[in-house]
């Protein structure tokens, strides 16, 4: 739960002031039912009070509360695991603000509002309650457009020639009082007051708003405004039919020479956001764009599209238009009435005062409707953000029915450079400042990874390792597509390396599940474990199963990932990790009528071009069926297995074996000394080594080492078009299914 109206300051000041027993006692539970720890107050759940344990507890540290028995509504897994205030609203039945307001009396603790630092991305809807009024008298006309000008305005001592004063929106009855004629209004509600800072706020980019979607017609001539008036008609009737919008959620206004078409934010579920007034207007030209797609076109000639911005005015419902010798006002119809109403019947009710009373907004978000914000949003969140990679694949990697298929460098020398030093082609760095050097910087987009290891080096760990940095590092869509490893599997490894719990604790645990119960030392940590991963992974997709073997689903998945990542933060890389090559291949084949349409070399191609046409990252495992200790710079003599890697990963960027090495470096060691005795690298050989004696007595030393089983690791690079070749060190810590690298060479050392 989150507070919509009060700081996080002043809830931790009622944190400190309220224990969770005093919450406890609150709920009618004796002082016998409440047993308290070193660190946490505990009692029976009240949600299932039957039984012998107490099973709800409140950590005292946190103040999270929640109930041990996973199936319980107050489980972590569910609804509990929140703050004491949190788990009082819950037990009430009442909203969090409403527990926090009963708590802040009974412990005579001030609660304080929000400042906007603390509202981010999300604004309570309850402060949209102001409008901008203004004051404009008709002139007469200019080639058929009505001409407007200033007049004077004011409210509580506040004057102003037209416009510039912001009021609640509850005023505008007594305004309208006060200014029965040429009152106007802006179509967005603000949470601000003052029509400075409104502006500052908009030219910053940082201006909120609320509001109705609306659709302007405007006409200049009498036939025009029949035309106005169909084109509405029509609008409703589309939004109706295609967007499953109601009749009732709509109105339509008319006065001089103007159609206003309103419906309800509710039905898109809109919430106060920076740039509704583009969204809205990237509504109406996706209207008006997929109008013309069917048999019965529609041309919107009346639609005023300059309609759509924060200020825009509007006459106020019921106010009067001051015309030569005429008054004509601004009348609200349902649609139903205004579908049947002539033009002319609706000129003789502008001439009467309307009584328009307060028409309720729809409770219900329409599923079709919102789809068609959301492809609004997206339009105006991904406007200027253009993909230069999408040359690069229609010219090299899509089919195309042109014959010229020849396009040289220098036509495409504008894109080449805005690729290479566009930030939105993001290079993946690792946790490894060694691995980094060796690539370049990382991982790049357009390029496939291979690494090969025997059975039980640990590549699938690895790679799962990596994956979860990378979601966190960048904050870009990652895909773990697992062949070897069940997704219970690859959860339970990413609990140990996130909480630093051995995976054989987790296992026993899973053998007597009441254990998760009794030990609370355990369900700590394993909750906090799983808090962070749901934090953690919420970039990461994994894919398991069949499906997976459609190379064109992959596709769509990845596709629609860049598309995601690109709307939301302007980068547009996803890291793709495949575990592993074979498994793959043998998926494949099982669904293709050819069993020879695939080799490994071939897959590998189909993955590199993958990889350039979307310009992603691709990193693929491989079972390399050989030991790898030697790490001779040439392939070794009768390797054969060396050989056929070689050969089925040409197409490749980079390719690494994974090489665990217990828990001496001898094999490391021997090689520096061997491959650079004699060489101006010597000296710089000799001080690595020295380092790699030294990160073997660390390690040796290392109770925690010990404790989680670690081992010596090398990534040995065998091939690399970016960079050097290399052998990178790491210390599996195997029992929690963890990773760390170890930084032994430095740039200096140039080896």
């Amino acid at each position: 739960m989150k507070s919509t109206k009060y700081s996080q300051l002043s809830i931790q000041a009622l944190l400190r002031k309220v224990t969770a027993a005093d919450v406890f006692r609150a709920l009618g539970i004796g002082e016998d039912g409440i047993e308290e720890t070193a660190d946490a107050y505990k009692t029976h759940c009240l949600f299932h009070p039957e039984g012998g344990t107490y099973s709800l507890v409140s950590e005292k540290a946190t103040s999270a509360t929640y109930c041990l028995d996973l199936t319980c509504r107050l489980s972590r897994l569910n609804e509990g695991g929140g703050n004491i205030f949190e788990f009082y609203a819950l037990a009430k039945g009442i909203s969090y603000d409403e527990a926090l307001e009963d708590w802040a009396e009974r412990a005579n603790v001030p609660l304080e509002l929000k400042g906007e630092d603390e509202t981010g991305g999300e604004r309570d809807i309850s402060y949209f309650q102001n409008v901008e009024v203004a004051r404009f008298v008709h002139r007469g006309e200019e080639d058929g457009e009505t001409v407007l000008e200033p007049a004077h305005l004011a409210v509580d001592g506040e004057e102003v020639t037209g416009r510039g004063i912001v009021v609640p929106v509850s005023r505008l009855p007594a305004l309208l009082d006060h200014y029965p004629s040429d009152l106007y209004r802006s179509m967005f509600l603000y949470d601000l007051t003052d029509k400075e800072t409104i502006d500052t706020e908009y030219r910053r980019g940082q201006l909120y708003m609320l509001g109705n979607y609306y659709a302007v017609f405007q006409a200049k001539t009498s036939a025009e405004i029949v035309h106005a008036i169909n084109q509405a008609i029509d609008l409703v009737e589309r939004l109706n039919k295609d967007y499953d919008i109601p009749f009732e959620a709509m109105s339509v206004y008319y006065s001089y020479k103007l159609i206003e078409v309103e419906v309800d934010y509710t039905v898109f579920g809109v919430t106060p956001r920076r740039d509704l007034d583009r969204v809205y207007g990237a509504m109406t030209r996706m209207l008006v764009e997929l109008a013309g797609d069917g048999e019965d076109v529609t041309e919107y000639t009346q639609l005023k599209q300059e309609a759509y911005g924060y200020d825009f005015l509007t006459a106020v419902p019921g106010s009067c238009v001051s015309l030569k010798g005429r008054e004509v006002y601004k009348i609200r119809l349902p649609y139903n009435l205004f579908k049947k109403t002539s033009y002319q019947r609706l000129h003789e009710l502008s001439q009467r005062k309307p009584e328009l009373s307060e028409k309720p907004l729809t409770d219900r978000v329409r599923k079709q409707a919102r789809l068609l914000f959301e492809r609004a949003v997206r339009d105006v969140e991904g406007e200027g953000k253009v993909e230069e990679h999408e040359t690069i694949a229609s010219l090299y990697y899509r089919g195309t029915e042109s014959e010229d298929l020849l396009t040289t460098a220098d036509e495409l020398a504008k894109t080449l450079f805005k690729r290479l030093f566009s930030e939105n082609r993001l290079i993946l760095r690792t946790p490894s400042a060694h691995l980094n050097r060796v690539l370049g910087g990382g991982f790049y987009p357009g390029n496939l990874y291979l690494v090969a290891g025997f059975p039980g080096a640990g590549t699938t760990t690895f790679s799962l390792w990596l994956t979860m940095h990378i979601a966190q590092e960048h904050s870009i869509p990652c895909v773990f597509v697992s062949l070897q490893t069940g997704i219970e599997e690859l959860f339970q490894r990413a609990l140990a390396a996130i909480g630093g719990i051995s995976l054989s604790e987790i296992s026993a645990k899973r053998l007597n599940p009441a254990d998760l119960y009794s030990d609370s030392d355990f369900h700590r940590r394993t909750f906090a474990a799983f808090e962070e991963f749901q934090k953690l992974m919420g970039n990461v997709t994994i894919l398991e199963g069949t499906r997976i073997a459609d190379m064109s689903h992959m596709r769509k998945l990845v596709e629609d990932l860049k598309r995601r990542t690109l709307e939301k933060n302007g980068t547009s890389n996803v890291f793709v990790v495949i575990d592993s090559l074979q498994l793959l291949l043998a998926q494949i084949k099982a669904g293709t009528e050819s069993m020879n349409a695939y080799d490994q070399e071939t897959l590998t191609s189909h993955l590199k071009a993958l990889a350039r046409e979307l310009d992603v990252t691709m990193y693929v495992t491989v079972e390399y069926y050989a030991e790898h200790h030697s790490f001779s710079t040439r392939l070794e003599t009768g390797n054969r297995e060396l050989k056929e890697l070689y050969q089925s990963s040409q197409f490749a960027d980079a390719v690494a074996i994974l090489s665990p090495q217990g828990c001496h470096l001898s094999n490391l060691i021997d090689y520096y000394q061997s491959a650079f005795s004699g060489t101006p690298q010597e000296e710089s050989a000799q001080r690595i080594t020295e380092r790699l004696h030294e990160a073997e007595e660390k390690l040796a030393k290392c109770k925690e080492c010990r404790e989680h089983n670690s081992v010596f690791t090398v990534l040995d690079i065998i091939k690399n078009r970016g960079g050097t070749t290399s052998k990178v060190l790491f210390i599996s810590h195997r029992g929690i299914a963890d990773f760390e690298p170890v930084e032994y060479a430095e740039p200096a050392d140039g080896v």
